[in-house]
């Protein structure tokens, strides 16, 4: 009697929930307990090693997006270009396939290359404002110095550099570029983040198709950063129709560039710096690249001339 007093009080404490171990014991005093409880208790097991399952799929996403990060590549969105052997070096090139970077109105821009000759934007104009004089002046002192000096370390490699710009239309003005932003060494990188001649941030770089990790940061590669800067360049133009514009949102960014045209309603460069429309910093970076380019051609140090350029940027 007390052995079926006790399969009874076991079958209330399941029907009720409450007994801990409840399908061992009624299996040993109770062989043929109902089979919707068996089945039950059936449906908890397999819950509960689920769940454990589970609590190792978090970890083992994480560690699969450090990995990513680490590698220099989005796991999710770049895994594939990582394993297409397809891809053919001469992609980039004008006539080859195009980089997944590129949007529609630049892979219609490109086809602006006639009989071998590369077809170039506007030259960035020798504009000299007030703006422009003040930091000529300036170049006068120590900071010409150091710009004479950066533009000797990096003149050999300017040429192989002028040929990547050529390939998306840039001239070969806007190598004065990373004079200013990096003093031309690959290796250096700002208290922001941003590294490389061209100083890109990581957000900037990996949208123009840079790994940047911690064991491979294609910023720091001066042909790769070159070919993500004209892409960036070019498309930015492609926008203002205006270089001193483009160069504005190339330091301070496209939006910034956007609103301040939207809120004075006009988009002139000149105008937006004296209704200081623009960052301090941005108001005098167009002025500090002309007043460079025309340090160094006064100088006689600039390679890039007016009756040199179309020649040595012919594609082949």
């Amino acid at each position: 009697m007390k052995k079926w007093a006790s399969v009874r009080a076991t079958k209330t404490s399941i029907k009720h929930g409450n007994h801990p171990n409840s399908y061992a014991r009624v299996r040993r005093y109770y062989p043929l307990f109902n089979e919707a409880s068996r089945e039950s208790t059936r449906q908890k097991v397999f819950i509960s090693n689920y769940s454990n399952l589970s609590s190792y799929t978090l970890p083992i996403l994480l560690l699969l997006l450090l990995f990513s990060s680490l590698s220099g590549c989005s796991f999710l969105a770049d895994i594939s270009n990582d394993f297409d052997f397809s891809r053919s070096p001469n992609a980039e090139k004008p006539g080859g396939k195009a980089s997944h970077t590129l949007s529609k109105s630049l892979l219609d821009a490109r086809k602006l290359i006639v009989s071998d000759q590369a077809v170039l934007f506007p030259r960035l104009d020798r504009v000299r404002p007030v703006e422009v004089l003040n930091e000529y002046q300036r170049l006068q002192g120590n900071p010409g110095l150091g710009l004479v000096r950066s533009y000797e370390k990096g003149e050999s490699q300017l040429p192989e550099l002028a040929e990547v710009l050529a390939e998306y239309q840039i001239p070969p003005d806007f190598l004065i570029i990373p004079f200013i932003e990096s003093d031309f060494r690959s290796h250096v990188v700002s208290p922001r983040g941003a590294a490389g001649l061209w100083q890109f941030t990581k957000v900037t770089g990996r949208h123009y198709g840079l790994r940047v990790g911690v064991f491979r940061d294609e910023r720091k590669n001066p042909v790769l950063s070159t070919r993500a800067a004209a892409k960036h360049l070019y498309e930015l133009y492609l926008e203002f129709h205006d270089w001193p514009l483009a160069l504005a949102a190339y330091n301070a960014g496209a939006g910034r560039v956007r609103q301040a045209c939207k809120e004075y309603q006009i988009c002139d460069y000149w105008v937006l710096v004296r209704k200081l429309q623009l960052p301090p910093q941005t108001r005098r970076y167009v002025p500090r690249l002309i007043a460079s380019l025309l340090f160094l051609e006064d100088k006689g140090l600039w390679m890039f001339s007016e009756s040199t350029t179309t020649k040595s940027l012919t594609t082949k």
